[in-house]
């Protein structure tokens, strides 16, 4: 049972939604610690006194919108996550606070939704281990966007008549807007009964005026001020990802026939090498993770954990984790290179994304010199599977042809 402890700050001009919290979280037999701030001022000379794990408020108690706030939580405390509760039909106070805000609960808050939130931190921090991976990931506020697909979408959404079929497709190949855009869609302002993992759908849902300003955003954000080279990088490791997407989409229908769950794992695919593309914003890392591959030649994977300790996997999966994405993307997107610690009774789409990565080629090796992934047998033997090898092979023939 995880027994991770989080510290809360709330901060509200009523002591209710402290008090109820409080006494949830009394009863699970933890050690969590709620605190109160009724302003700005008082929040910062906590922050300044407290190790605070977790920060939930208001935009109403917030200057501004929040955003100078948030701005310098930022840069003070990179590595607390950041809750705004927000009301129904406000989409537009979703996209305005993404940049600094991680996760979004709707008002009056639901003490039990968020209580399920901190549970699921508490458990992606047990299995992934939390002070590496959340420094990383709670300071990164975007991810590299690439020019092409910003112009071509954009062109697309200009158009008298624009595709949304188009659309949809471009922005698979982007792993940023694709990210931000089933966020905001799954994010408490729609108020949606059921997870949207389907871009298209998302599309439909938010509508053209507001997936163009997701776009324009992320486009104007995030590639407008990094070197070429990193957006050479990111634009093979999205081109690879839309591949791996595919692909997990097609063995899914294959074996399961069932389109829900296929159009989750090639989500899943999508961001599957999100980790990796957080790590572009550091360039040192690439130089570093090349050396080490050159004077002995290994996994990726095996060479990250060598470097730092974590893998650009789990990066992915505490990235996506904190913002609210379902469950079993993230164990696909943290164990897709090693299905055998989540083993299953039967096909899952962590089993899609880890048979589609390791038939797909590999984009980094272009880049970075490094073996590639190969299928877990055993892990497949105890699903029954390894008859389907020469199906899948077949497959993904068709799908890189």
């Amino acid at each position: 049972m995880i027994k991770l402890n989080v510290s809360i700050l709330i901060v509200d001009d009523q002591p209710e939604m402290h008090q109820a919290l409080q006494s949830l979280l009394a009863t699970d037999n933890t050690n969590h610690q709620v605190l109160h701030a009724a302003s700005e001022k008082t929040v910062q000379e906590i922050l300044n006194l407290e190790n605070i794990d977790v920060l939930i408020c208001h935009l109403s108690m917030l200057n501004e919108g929040g955003q100078p706030f948030f701005k310098e939580l930022n840069k003070n405390h990179p590595n607390l996550i950041r809750i705004v509760l927000i009301k129904e039909n406000d989409a537009e106070t979703v996209l305005q606070s993404l940049p600094y805000v991680h996760h979004f609960i709707n008002e009056p808050i639901d003490t039990i939704t968020l209580k399920q939130y901190i549970d699921r931190i508490c458990i992606i921090r047990d299995i992934l281990g939390c002070d590496t991976i959340s420094r990383l990931c709670t300071r990164i506020n975007g991810l590299p966007s690439l020019p092409g697909i910003f112009y071509q979408v954009i062109d697309e959404l200009a158009m008298s008549d624009p595709s949304i079929a188009k659309i949809s497709n471009l922005i698979e190949h982007d792993s940023s807007i694709s990210s931000r855009i089933i966020q905001i869609v799954n994010s408490p302002a729609l108020g949606l009964r059921q997870r949207v993992s389907n871009i298209e759908q998302a599309i439909s849902l938010l509508g053209l005026d507001m997936t163009k300003t997701i776009v324009m955003y992320a486009g104007i954000n995030n590639y407008l001020h990094l070197p070429a080279h990193i957006l050479a990088t990111a634009e093979s490791i999205n081109n690879n990802s839309f591949i791996i997407g595919n692909l997990a989409l097609r063995i899914t229908l294959a074996e399961t026939r069932n389109y829900t769950l296929a159009q989750q794992a090639k989500m899943a695919g999508i961001l599957n090498n999100i980790g990796y593309m957080l790590l572009l914003n550091n360039p040192q890392t690439q130089t570093d993770l090349r050396n080490i591959l050159t004077a002995d030649k290994m996994t990726l994977l095996d060479a990250e954990q060598l470097l730092t300790g974590i893998t650009h996997a789990e990066l992915g999966a505490y990235f996506l984790g904190i913002r609210g994405f379902a469950p079993q993307l993230l164990e696909a997107v943290a164990y897709y290179y090693r299905p055998q610690m989540r083993p299953s009774k039967e096909f899952t789409i962590l089993t899609a994304l880890h048979i589609a990565h390791s038939l797909s080629p590999s984009p980094i090796r272009s880049i970075i010199p490094c073996k590639k992934s190969e299928l877990h047998l055993p892990y497949l033997d105890k699903l029954g599977l390894i008859n389907r090898i020469e199906t899948w092979e077949s497959i993904a023939e068709d799908v890189f042809a």
